[in-house]
């Protein structure tokens, strides 16, 4: 019986096995998706692809980096004003004090032109580095200034625009077109005003603090983009390369201290 069994067993086990049940339907597929590249761009999508382009293009800073991780140096940004209020700005230097010397006098301005104690006659002169600073930078403070007057220009045009849509005879479709015309001129003017006043402040980092300056863009590099944007998201814009950051205000805050002394000194 056992035997008998064992082949009985035998037999049944080596049957093949039965096939497996059916796969289930699959779902059906889903529509295919619309792909906005692959679609031609409206003329709007195509002004606004256009102003970023341009924007971007007058950044000399890494465009990743927002405003608030960039070096403060006002104490250089207010020195620079007032040397250049005092001056000849004449082709973009500063040479000569004017006879109505404000905010420093022709007795100050020498003395800015003379080495600082303790410091080599032949070394470097603090007001011909200011100099140098102001021949190199002052572009970008002008186009700034440049930015924010068509930014007022704009800014008028719209609230005219706006009153006469608010009349009777000001509707139609052209009007809603010089409306959103105008509304991308004041957002482009907006931002480069920002743009170029980041400019020109970088600049003045990069030629008051060059080695310190590049220190903390070679942080800013390190950390990438992606980074740098997930920080700011969450509140950390401040911590991002801090202590390089500083470094570089420390270092320009030296030059305008030292030039604000020379000018007290007697």
């Amino acid at each position: 019986f056992f035997f008998g069994c064992v082949s009985r067993c035998e037999m049944v086990s080596s049957q093949p096995p039965p096939p497996p049940p059916p796969p289930p339907p699959s779902p059906p597929a889903d529509p295919p998706s619309y792909d906005k590249a692959r679609r031609p761009l409206s003329q709007s999508e195509k002004r606004q692809d256009d102003m970023r382009r341009r924007i971007r293009a007058e950044m000399a800073y890494p465009t990743y980096v927002p405003d608030k991780c960039h070096p403060k140096v006002e104490s250089m940004v207010r020195l620079l004003r007032d040397l250049t209020a005092t001056g000849d700005n004449a082709n973009g230097g500063i040479d000569l004090p004017r006879n109505k010397a404000k905010p420093f006098s022709p007795e100050e301005w020498d003395r800015m032109a003379r080495p600082a104690l303790g410091k080599s006659p032949s070394g470097p002169i603090a007001l011909n580095r200011a100099k140098a600073v102001h021949r190199q930078c002052h572009r970008y403070k002008s186009e700034a200034d440049k930015a924010r007057e068509k930014f007022k220009e704009e800014r008028m045009r719209m609230r005219r625009l706006k009153e006469m849509a608010s009349t009777s005879e000001g509707g139609g479709s052209k009007m809603r077109d010089e409306i959103v015309g105008t509304t991308e001129r004041l957002r482009e003017a907006d931002a480069l005003a920002t743009i170029h006043e980041l400019n020109f402040r970088f600049c003045i980092s990069q030629l008051t603090c060059t080695a310190r300056t590049e220190i903390l863009s070679s942080c800013w590099m390190m950390l990438g983009p992606d980074t740098i944007r997930m920080m700011a998201e969450r509140g950390m814009v401040d911590v991002v390369c801090r202590k390089e950051r500083e470094a570089v205000e420390r270092c320009a805050g030296g030059l305008a201290t030292e030039l604000t002394r020379l000018a007290v000194d007697r």
